[in-house]
């Protein structure tokens, strides 16, 4: 059976998924970010929380090779490039595999750091093989000093979801499911929807979730001075995921505007059930949507997404009348999605590689 060391923050549930599926694995996980959904599969933990942060690399590093020669892994699985993929700079260069995110690239990729920078880069020279979600993010990787011909795109994915409802509903529903930081710009979302109610004759509701930020702010001030506004737009906070989900299946539109992005999962769990995308114009969206199948707002500022949110509701009035067969646009979105990012079939090629490079 072969023996898996998986090293990364366990409370960001992205590993999780990726071992999901895993069957004939002896698995064990080294983490100093304890937390998140315990994993499906049987496996052993070795779990610490250093809470001096600035110098939880350091103080990892003894734990990190101590656990290694314990566990003696066929393979070593790091996730997460800028922090616990450097670990691999203590252990034997064999069978070395990473799983790179949007913020361990991006965060890192104009770093003025050049310690830091030669660090990660002679940790990429290390890995038999790397994945990483996008092809803008393969780049940047090389760019970083990996090897063009050991990296992977692809990312976890979403499964399979059940399609829009079909309902005789003339409200046009768009939805923003975004964390409520800064770099997903829900502000300029609540803006822009704002001026599209009050300008434009017009059907239509915004329907928000997530949480953090100042959004909430935002939204209590501009409930308390304009009151009318309640009826357009609906807060839903946080929403357990698969809830939000089924809950997405009778919305039209959904909205997403991130100044940088690694791989959107909730936009391909958009174009999944059926949902027209409006994106911003940066590499993660335009891998995914271009003006065929989607709209794509290219300077987001409130007037100009306003305008590309009226283009939006026009395409959905038009969609809502074709009741014989769905829109090319929501079967070419969905095909995409299960051709490039569905959940079964990319986990199970993670899996499969793994089996290739340990030899068994």
């Amino acid at each position: 059976m072969t023996k898996v060391l998986i090293v990364g923050p366990k409370k960001s549930q992205h590993i999780q998924k990726w071992y999901e599926n895993a069957k004939d694995f002896e698995l064990s996980l080294f983490t100093i970010d304890p937390g998140g959904r315990e994993f499906k599969t049987d496996l052993n933990e070795y779990s610490y929380s250093i809470k001096n942060r600035r110098l939880a690399f350091l103080f990892s590093i003894p734990l990190f090779i101590y656990t290694w020669w314990k566990v003696k892994p066929n393979i070593t699985n790091f996730h997460y490039l800028s922090s616990y993929a450097l670990l691999s700079l203590f252990v034997p260069k064999k069978n070395l595999i990473l799983n790179t995110w949007g913020s361990d690239v991006n965060n890192y990729i104009n770093s003025k750091n050049t310690i830091h920078l030669y660090l990660i880069k002679k940790a990429l020279k290390r890995f038999s093989w790397i994945s990483t979600p996008a092809q803008h993010m393969k780049i940047k990787l090389i760019k970083l000093g990996a090897d063009s011909d050991k990296i992977d795109v692809y990312q976890y994915g979403v499964p399979l979801l059940n399609g829009r409802k079909s309902g005789t509903t003339t409200c046009i529903k768009f939805v923003s499911n975004r964390n409520w930081d800064e770099l997903y710009r829900i502000d300029i979302i609540i803006d822009a929807f704002v001026i599209l109610v009050r300008q434009e004759e017009i059907n239509a509701k915004l329907f928000i979730y997530g949480r953090g930020g100042d959004i909430s702010k935002k939204l209590d001030f501009l409930f308390e001075t304009s009151p009318e506004l309640k009826e357009f737009i609906i807060v839903k906070g946080y929403v357990e995921h698969k809830l939000m989900l089924e809950e997405m299946r009778d919305m039209d539109i959904f909205v997403s505007v991130p100044k940088i992005d690694g791989m959107p999962l909730s936009l391909l769990e958009a174009m999944e059930i059926g949902l027209l995308p409006l994106v911003s114009n940066i590499d993660a969206n335009n891998e995914w949507v271009n003006e065929c199948n989607g709209i794509i707002c290219k300077n987001v500022i409130a007037h100009e997404l306003k305008c590309k949110m009226l283009q939006a509701y026009r395409k959905s009035e038009c969609t809502s009348c074709e009741s014989t067969a769905e829109s090319d646009w929501v079967f070419k979105n969905r095909m995409l999605v299960r051709e490039k990012g569905n959940f079964d079939k990319n986990t199970n090629l993670f899996l499969n590689k793994i089996k290739e490079i340990s030899g068994e």
